[in-house]
């Protein structure tokens, strides 16, 4: 569910507005995963909930998509992975471009330390439900309904 952020360079409160579904097809999430099933199977269950999905094996080639102008709204990485940078150095660079930027970071072997605002952390393994419902939540859309709610009303 949405909420209030703080941005960290103004320190203005922002609030959170919930999304239409319509803005739903423009989101784009940015998927740094270097085990290729992982990730392969991530960015399907992303695009099966209508995200548009960019994937990239590790920080470095993320970085360059960054670099380049993607518009991303939100980074969902891994922390451990080759290369020259790690999810946390990805995210805190990703930060300095764009403070409000959602990012999720995710490990099977350790937890971040918490850094004020930096990203939301899901320990591996996590469900494909629990990434989307981590996903929408992040940029402010409603909750999925499951086929019964649709169904009740």
């Amino acid at each position: 569910m949405a909420g209030n952020r703080v941005c960290p360079r103004s320190g203005v409160w922002i609030a959170m507005v919930p999304k239409a579904e319509s803005e739903l097809a423009a989101a784009c999430v940015l998927v740094i995963e270097d085990e290729v099933l992982v990730r392969t199977l991530l960015a399907e269950e992303l695009r099966d909930a209508g995200f548009r999905v960019v994937e990239a094996a590790h920080a470095d080639d993320a970085l360059a998509c960054l670099n380049a102008g993607l518009a991303i709204d939100l980074i969902f990485s891994d922390i451990r992975m080759p290369g020259t940078l790690t999810g946390l150095d990805l995210a805190r660079r990703a930060r300095e471009r764009d403070p409000l930027v959602p990012i999720i970071l995710t490990s099977g072997n350790e937890e971040p330390a918490r850094e004020a605002g930096l990203a939301r952390f899901i320990a591996k393994p996590y469900g494909m439900a629990e990434a989307i419902r981590a996903v929408r939540e992040a940029l402010g859309l409603a909750p999925e309904r499951s086929a019964s709610e649709y169904r009740d009303g």
